[in-house]
């Protein structure tokens, strides 16, 4: 982080009077650096430049491979929530806003808002598909080893597509964990869910079966058609 984007969130942060605008200060200084959202995606954002060749209050959130623009008023509307609240545990907690999933992260970053400690690491910039790869650290998470999508043959970003489909569809997940070849190669948890709570599980006996098909298909002990 840039001196001019800490120097923007301390004002930020101790402003009492014209907070919009200590806010406005906050969202030019950060342009262009790394954000996750509360499901851990990655993402930037610019600032549209108007006619003029300044800055217009329309930010441009780059994803990779889709951009889509937020809205100033809906930064306003979100930040104003979170200062009556304090505290959400989901960027839906800050109210029905167009583009909250973007917000959220960016007040998270400012200091402006709580939120909870699972959601911190999936929007903390060490969040890596390799995260526990140590070997002792493995050892404290039910022995599985932990490695990365392209060492077991797959890519990141089609976990992120799938991520993305997840948040664009509204689909509620508990928690995710993909496995190959007894390796993990990602895992997320979203709130109030940790990894270290228990869940109920449904129709788990269909996902073995398809599993058993599958491999036996590919051993070639039957044939599907």
């Amino acid at each position: 982080m840039t001196n001019e984007a800490e120097a923007a969130i301390q004002a930020l942060q101790g402003a009492s009077e014209n907070a919009e605008e200590a806010l406005w200060r906050a969202v030019v200084a950060c342009q262009g650096l790394p954000f996750r959202t509360a499901t851990g995606l990655p993402f930037t954002y610019c600032l549209k430049i108007g006619q003029n060749g300044q800055p217009n209050r329309e930010l441009l959130i780059d994803r990779r491979e889709k951009s889509k623009t937020l809205s100033w008023s809906s930064v306003c509307l979100a930040f104003r929530r979170a200062r009556e609240i304090g505290y959400a545990d989901r960027p839906k907690a800050l109210g029905d806003i167009r583009g909250v999933s973007y917000v959220y992260p960016l007040l998270w970053r400012f200091g402006v808002l709580r939120v909870p400690e699972i959601v911190e690491k999936n929007m903390s910039l060490t969040l890596d598909f390799g995260f526990f790869r140590d070997l002792k650290e493995a050892e404290t998470m039910n022995q599985l080893m932990r490695t990365t999508p392209e060492e077991m043959g797959l890519h990141s970003r089609n976990i992120l597509k799938l991520l993305e489909r997840l948040e664009k569809e509204n689909i509620s997940v508990v928690s995710m964990m993909l496995l190959r070849h007894n390796q993990v190669l990602y895992e997320a948890y979203w709130p109030p869910y940790t990894p270290e709570q228990l869940r109920t599980v449904y129709s788990l006996s269909k996902t073995f079966t398809a599993m058993a098909i599958g491999i036996a298909a590919g051993e070639g002990k039957i044939r599907l058609d």
